[in-house]
């Protein structure tokens, strides 16, 4: 299993970090948790495969999280040539969702030349499709924003955008990386967002052995956020994601391989 940070940043532009989005790669699955305003070049400055995408999932469908879906769209049905199909999650009202781009963008978003499946999740369900397994979370941030757990050789989680969120750590429980947004710092809290203190819980409970925080505003900074989480106490290691970072698993442990410090352990 291996996991690319594609966009660590927010709705704001910077020049560093595009908005959310992270490549899961695994045997033959290749999923796209969120798809972000810059995924499209995050994908060719990592040599990631985008040709062979098998599954994307949307936490909710603000901008920030779902903008480059057209445009990713477009480019497997002009570039990817002979291609098996493509499965896309999100909650409830996704197909709403699709449909309104299509009548902005073209035809093309829910018929793009290959089979398109596309799957709405409740904000408490599993779907599995071969290896991969899928499960929601509800989480505060949106009347429909969920948070995953993702099983393949490994288990791992990702909040989304979120808030504290009662259940979310059990949920989670047994996934050794997690990816959680940490929006500000515990002196400044954002409604719908994480604080260092509330990620610092969410991992306790999970049990998680690296956590790589994403989503900070501007204004705070990202080091300061992952020491902040550390010294509340967690199982693991802490670590502000960027663009670019790559985990794998060995020994059924993440580590660090790429794009970051390397980590050997909690």
């Amino acid at each position: 299993m291996r996991v690319t940070i594609l966009g660590s940043g927010t709705l704001f532009p910077d020049a560093e970090r595009g908005s959310a989005s992270h490549l899961v790669e695994d045997g033959d699955v290749r999923l796209l948790l969120d798809c972000g305003a810059g995924v499209i070049q995050s994908l060719a400055r990592c040599g990631a495969d985008w040709r062979a995408l098998t599954h994307i999932a949307l936490s909710h469908f603000h901008t920030d999280h779902t903008g480059s879906l057209p445009a990713l769209l477009w480019a497997l049905r002009v570039g990817a040539g002979e291609r098996g199909p493509l499965t896309v999650l999100g909650p409830v009202g996704l197909r709403a969702r699709m449909g309104a781009m299509a009548l902005a963008f073209g035809d093309y978003v829910l018929d793009p030349g290959f089979p398109l499946h596309v799957v709405e999740l409740g904000r408490s369900d599993r779907w599995s499709d071969g290896e991969l397994q899928i499960g929601t979370h509800p989480t505060d941030h949106t009347a429909d924003s969920v948070a995953y757990r993702v099983e393949c050789s490994a288990a791992m989680g990702y909040t989304g955008d979120t808030g504290p969120t009662d259940g979310l750590g059990r949920f989670l429980r047994g996934a050794t990386l997690l990816i959680a947004e940490c929006s500000s710092d515990d002196a400044q809290p954002i409604e719908g967002h994480l604080t260092p203190e509330a990620v610092a819980a969410l991992a306790r409970e999970a049990g998680s052995e690296l956590v790589l925080l994403t989503h900070a505003y501007p204004g705070f900074d990202r080091g300061a956020l992952a020491e902040a989480v550390a010294g509340a106490g967690i199982p693991g290691r802490c670590l502000p994601a960027g663009d670019g970072l790559v985990v794998e698993w060995k020994g059924g442990r993440p580590v660090s391989a790429s794009g970051g410090p390397r980590v050997d352990g909690p």
